[in-house]
């Protein structure tokens, strides 16, 4: 799972940079004016929101999946914020009360990133096994799915039981950020097992 130093590497491209910064005005402007967030924390806030937008499936987030969103949140974190408030666990109530109009452009903007930060020519497009498909591609493709799509303890290559509603949302993400096409986010989607 990406980190807090890997958002920080992000966001030392200029255009990424100025890109977050721009979206992050116009978030606070439309829904969330007094909320104080530095660059990296809404950046973290971005790639967190798959796992929210899934979790909010049922426009209910249970108490498992905000634990699960929460740790997310801290190990993108800029800083140690065990004595006050994380900034990203604050935001993600502007965002989960905005989802439906805000979603779509943290898509966009992660379609952005990895379109810049993850070489396309160097994805594995052979293997047969996911672990492996992902082991020979650049490794922020794995952080990335691990981030948008796996819980803590989870592991990529793991089947995972998942409900039809929870399943058409992780195809509509892998779809708006560009993962779609790759061969090894087709083999993790095979890991995904319908409830009965």
């Amino acid at each position: 799972m990406l980190e807090e130093d890997h958002i920080a590497s992000i966001l030392n491209d200029s255009e990424i940079r100025n890109a977050t910064k721009e979206l992050k005005k116009s978030f606070k402007d439309d829904v969330a004016p007094m909320l104080d967030i530095s660059d990296h924390d809404f950046l973290a806030l971005v790639f967190i929101s798959p796992a929210i937008a899934i979790a909010n499936s049922y426009q209910d987030v249970n108490i498992f999946e905000e634990v699960s969103i929460n740790a997310k949140a801290r190990k993108l974190s800029k800083g140690d914020f065990f004595i006050q408030t994380d900034p990203v666990a604050h935001a993600i109530k502007y965002f989960l009360d905005n989802i439906d109009k805000w979603e779509d452009h943290f898509y966009e903007h992660l379609k952005y990133i990895i379109d810049i930060k993850i070489d396309h020519d160097k994805i594995d497009n052979k293997s047969s096994n996911v672990i492996e498909a992902f082991n020979n591609s650049p490794h922020d493709l794995a952080l990335v799915i691990e981030t948008f799509f796996i819980n803590e303890g989870e592991i990529v290559g793991e089947e995972k039981e998942i409900s039809k509603k929870e399943l058409e949302k992780v195809k509509l993400i892998i779809e708006k950020t560009g993962l779609s096409y790759l061969h090894p986010v087709k083999l993790f989607l095979n890991t995904y097992k319908l409830k009965e």
